[in-house]
């Protein structure tokens, strides 16, 4: 079976699930990368790896160009995810099946994205795509939503998302007994809809409250200096330290070191693969609502903790039960770790899109209950104007 995945740039989100895809028996697996890192992606620190022995680059050749389109004809399957409208329009003559990989498309809101010309975009290309063998992988829990909005429309929805490394510890038990109590981790882009206000915010109340934590915030941004001035203003330095960007490794290491983790964007989240990385890290994780991955990949007081985004009430009544409780704590972080390494792991997921596509393409029904690749719903954002 031949398997092509067009995207913009076989990236680090990308590579793990490539990787696996590639080992499986009975699967030609091609990723056809179609434009090159941006200068932005590039200053987040992604890298432009040697190319793959499955990945085509068809802005670098006419050879690859050619066989890109070939593969978007012949292919058995074909994943469109961020790329280039030429191959799906071939794709969509063929007749032949497709998966839309996509996050959620109104991601400000209907009342803004109505008033963009991106709007009618969407409602166009939507109705254009429509197939009896389109499928929809969904990058986000409010994709299914956006789609029937704009009149997107498949033959089935399916849970789907981003898949970093999965690591696999001797010992996750004492992964999380070493970690430090009383830590707390944020990481990410310091701007606007990432929220890393709400962390420090979250912070005074934690030493209003006679809480003994202390506060690490990775990244980079334009909040920095608005956020520094929060911190002495609530006379927080000594709990706070702003630790600037660093790569993905040094951002995992402080996971493995950190006992709880915030995760506080808005709707604008599409999926957010740190919360991957931080519940394979074992980290008790306090995740938003309105993030695209949240209500994929945590049950609620489970194997993390899903709050109403903006409610700080809401956070603070959720981290104020578990902080104490250091049984309850590590089991919380123990079942986070379980989650990514038997369902949300790129090894798993990529065996089981196989299966999917084995039975797609035999016309036989694919049912399994949760995570990847389970059916999709229409889960309406709290958010929506």
């Amino acid at each position: 079976m031949i398997i092509a995945f067009f995207s913009n740039y076989l990236s680090h989100h990308q590579l793990p699930f490539s990787e696996e895809m590639n080992k499986i028996r009975d699967c030609e697996y091609y990723f056809i990368s179609c434009e090159p890192f941006n200068d932005e992606r590039i200053k987040l620190g992604w890298k432009s790896e040697n190319k793959k022995n499955y990945e085509l680059r068809p802005y670098e050749s006419q050879e690859d160009y050619i066989k890109a389109k070939k593969l978007a004809l012949d292919c058995d399957i074909m994943i469109w995810g961020s790329a280039s409208y030429e191959y799906i329009k071939i794709r969509k003559k063929s007749g032949k099946i497709y998966f839309r990989y996509s996050e959620r498309l109104l991601k400000s809101g209907i009342k803004k994205s109505i008033l963009s010309l991106n709007f009618i975009r969407y409602i166009k290309l939507n109705i254009l795509l429509r197939s009896k063998n389109a499928y929809l992988l969904s990058a986000s829990a409010y994709a299914p939503f956006d789609y029937k909005i704009t009149m997107g429309k498949f033959a089935n929805m399916y849970k789907w998302g981003y898949f970093p490394e999965t690591k696999q510890y001797e010992s996750i038990d004492n992964l999380i007994l070493n970690k430090d109590k009383i830590s707390i981790l944020w990481t990410g882009r310091l701007i606007e809809w990432k929220h890393p206000e709400f962390a420090i915010e979250l912070s005074k109340k934690l030493k209003d409250n006679g809480v003994e934590f202390n506060l690490n915030i990775i990244g980079d941004g334009p909040l920095k200096i608005q956020l520094s001035e929060m911190i002495k203003h609530f006379n927080l330095k000594a709990e706070i330290h702003l630790l600037g960007a660093m790569t993905t490794e040094e951002v995992r290491m402080y996971m493995e070191k950190s006992k709880f983790f915030l995760f506080t964007s808005d709707y604008n989240e599409g999926w957010g693969a740190v919360l991957n990385e931080a519940m394979n890290s074992g980290c008790v994780v306090f995740s938003s609502d309105a993030i695209g991955s949240t209500k994929y990949l945590i049950e609620d007081g489970i194997n993390g903790f899903e709050y109403c985004d903006g409610n700080m009430d809401d956070l603070i009544n959720k981290f104020k039960c578990i902080y104490n409780d250091i049984e309850k704590s590590h089991e919380i972080g123990k079942n986070a770790y379980l989650t990514i390494k038997t369902k949300w792991s790129a090894k798993e997921s990529a065996l089981r899109f196989f299966k999917l596509c084995q039975c797609v393409t035999a016309d036989k029904n694919y049912n399994i209950k949760d995570g990847p690749l389970s059916k999709a719903k229409v889960i309406i954002p709290k958010k929506i104007w």
